[in-house]
Formats: structure tokens, sequence, C-alpha cells
């Protein structure tokens, strides 16, 4: 379930300050706002005023206490269900040894809900130690931004999309376009030849 597929009459209720920030971030991803056309990322604050009793109302870009929701008669779905917690035991040995180069993981990624295909995507995606691609989502300790914070990490997450730290869009890795003229200026020559 997507964050974008609430109705109005749904919300999303987090029990503490780190779903809270995870929830506001993916509304962000999302592109969601506020009600008032404010990022998401710029207030997750809100959260302090009702704390485990916040709920967030993407349809409406609001937020209020799990109280209002109860007494409105709103469909209430816990923020676990968007941030896609992954419970399953794993039965595939992985190595998490940063100091040995056997497996392409453990590693350092960006990783989002959403496609990253631009800067802006790469900027607002979430920072995550990623272990194991599986089943097309990729595996990241819980709140890892580190190697090293990821030895203590116990909880795992799952996320649609994953990219490396030194990742460019498309466009911006486009070949450079020489003539022979340019490279025989270039390295100053009159005449060159092309070897294979």
């Amino acid at each position: 379930m997507k964050v974008t597929d609430l109705k109005e009459n749904e919300c999303i209720h987090c029990e503490t300050e780190e779903q809270a920030n995870a929830i506001c971030k993916l509304m962000h991803e999302a592109g969601l706002k506020w009600k008032f056309g404010n990022s998401y990322l710029e207030n997750t604050y809100y959260y302090k005023e009702y704390k485990s009793g916040t709920c967030y109302f993407p349809k409406e870009g609001v937020f209020g206490s799990l109280y209002y929701a109860i007494e409105e008669n709103f469909k209430i779905y816990k923020a676990e269900q968007f941030l896609t917690q992954e419970t399953e035991t794993m039965n595939t040995i992985v190595n998490i040894n940063p100091d040995t180069s056997e497996n392409e993981y453990p590693k350092v990624m960006k990783v989002s809900a959403q496609p990253i295909n631009t800067k802006e995507d790469f900027k607002n995606a979430s920072t995550r130690v990623v272990f194991m691609e599986k089943r097309n989502r990729f595996l990241a300790w819980h709140n890892s931004m580190t190697l090293e914070q990821s030895k203590n990490e116990t909880k795992v997450f799952t996320w649609n999309y994953a990219v490396d730290l030194d990742w460019q869009p498309e466009e911006e890795t486009k070949p450079l376009k020489l003539t022979m003229e340019q490279i025989a200026k270039k390295f100053n020559v009159e005449k060159i030849e092309i070897v294979n």
C-alpha cells in the first residue's frame, strides 16, 4: 500500500517519533504536501503534540490525534503498513563484515519508496546500509546510515528503489563527443590514426 492510495476518511497512526519522521519522508517522496503547501520534511515536529497518538491524514495534508480519528470514524492504518518492515526470517546468509569484499553487499546506498530518476529524487532519498536485494526489493538495516551503525541494528526495512552514492542521472552521463580535429588540437598533433 502507498500513502497516495489513502482516501479522505483514512489516516496513518504513528506510535513512535521514528515512524512519524519516516511517514513524513515517505509522503514527501510521494509528492504530497501539508495543507498549506509546505513540504512534509519542513514540519516533522508535530509528533511532539500527540506523541504515540499521532495520526497523519495525507489526503487533507494535516495531522491530528488518534482519539480524533477514532471519534470521527476514520479508517486507521498503522505506519508499519507503509514502511514495509521486513519480519520474515532470512534464509540467505549475508556477509555483513565491511572488511571483506566477497559480496557486493552490504553497502551504503540511497533508498526510496519512489523511483530515483533525477537529482532531486536522489537528494530526497534516505541513506541506508543495504545488505541484500531480494524479489526486486532492497533490504536495509532500519536506521543505519553507516556500516559502523549497522553492526548493532536488528530491525530490517525493505525499499522499492536503491542506487549507489555515486549515481548520476542518465542525462548527465552521456559520452563526450569529439571530432578528429578537436582531438588533434588537444594533443597538439597534425594527424591522428585510430588503432583498435
